[in-house]
């Protein structure tokens, strides 16, 4: 029995055949859910991935409290091939810490426009996708924050910058250092990556 080939292979009956128990199975048939099976078109298909991968240190100056900046090297260029499809945005943040060894460390996605992915408003807390403010009690109680997330986004027309934004999760001004520490030597000190992955889907 013949069939579409690749990638789908689905197999179809020719008028030749004598399969009678097929009688309404077509070639025209098979290549109607070919198409309706090819990625861009199905719903909930992949349409397109993109990925950046940052692995040198970023230092941001100083930032006042809930203040954020972006992260250089971490920025997708992308528009839908369909206002409708939505797209999932996954971060990783390998390493995220504060001037005074602090863990004051938040992130969030950013459009070009606006930052999204964000907790409620609430009082004067720091609104951010994942992120925190710990403290040590010692100087050898150096906290590091390594930060992770995933939104589901609707950008629809246009094509749009999408990146990663570091905020300061504290009350006070502090430099924010990612992919590294606050520390000057080597000894205990990390050296990390962060992440940015774009997926298309059509819905």
């Amino acid at each position: 029995m013949p069939d579409t080939g690749a990638p789908w292979n689905i197999p179809y009956v020719e008028s030749t055949d004598l399969v009678s128990d097929w009688p309404t199975d077509s070639l025209a048939l098979a290549n109607a859910i070919d198409a309706a099976l090819d990625t861009a078109g199905a719903s909930g298909g992949l349409v397109d991935v993109k990925h950046v991968l940052k692995t040198d240190a970023f230092t941001s100056g100083s930032l006042s409290a809930g203040a954020s900046t972006q992260i250089t090297g971490t920025s997708i260029t992308h528009e839908v091939a369909d206002a409708a499809n939505k797209l999932i945005l996954i971060a990783h943040i390998g390493a995220a810490q504060g001037s005074g060894y602090l863990g004051q460390a938040g992130f969030a996605f950013h459009d070009g426009t606006n930052l999204l992915g964000r907790g409620d408003a609430a009082s004067s807390r720091t609104r951010v996708v994942a992120g925190g403010y710990t403290a040590g009690t010692t100087v050898f109680q150096r906290i590091v924050n390594t930060l992770a997330g995933t939104i589901v986004h609707t950008p629809g027309t246009g094509s749009k910058t999408y990146s990663l934004y570091v905020m300061n999760v504290n009350n006070g001004t502090a430099t924010m250092y990612v992919n590294r520490t606050g520390g000057g030597t080597d000894a205990n000190n990390p050296s990390a990556s962060t992440s940015l992955t774009l997926l298309e889907v059509s819905v």
